[in-house]
């Protein structure tokens, strides 16, 4: 049987369909809990880790912890690791955890599918809105957009010109 542990879990609505999903999060200096800043986060499915920028690294005197190759487009190069607790809407915390430093464009921290794995994640576009919901940790009943479609289809059938 495996142990029970509380969920933790926020919603957003944008007005509008959006092109990338930005947070506000709050980063506190994993070494010093008074040293904290709100920063304007994107979630990024295409990174592999977490990534926040010098700016923010220097402005909560954070310190590396360990160094690690980071691989662009067209650049490789080492750079500091650190730690921080990472506190995202809804107070869903994210504590003790590695994040790269590095620069970024338009946003001070990149939240990589290093935080995203570790929970379920979801967009909807209806209505001409995006929704973004995180749950952490993930649960144990899936959601399924095929069964979902098929059941709507089932539905909905006698509106359609063809079978699905």
């Amino acid at each position: 049987m495996s142990k029970k542990v509380p969920h933790q879990a926020f919603a957003i609505e944008y007005n509008g369909v959006v092109p990338q999903l930005e947070t506000k999060v709050g980063i506190v200096s994993a070494f010093d809990k008074t040293k904290t800043m709100e920063i304007k986060a994107v979630w990024d499915t295409g990174a592999t880790h977490s990534v926040i920028t010098p700016r923010v690294f220097t402005s909560l005197g954070l310190f590396p912890i360990d160094t690690t190759m980071v691989t662009g487009v067209n650049s490789q190069k080492e750079v500091p690791v650190t730690m921080v607790d990472i506190i995202l809407p809804n107070r869903v915390r994210v504590p003790g955890w590695r994040v790269t430093v590095c620069d970024v464009g338009g946003c001070d921290m990149l939240i990589g599918m290093d935080i995203i794995h570790n929970g379920d994640f979801s967009i909807a576009n209806g209505d001409g809105k995006t929704t973004f919901s995180f749950a952490i940790p993930p649960f144990e009943n899936k959601t399924n957009l095929v069964d979902k479609a098929t059941r709507t289809n089932e539905k909905n059938k006698k509106y359609f010109n063809r079978p699905f």
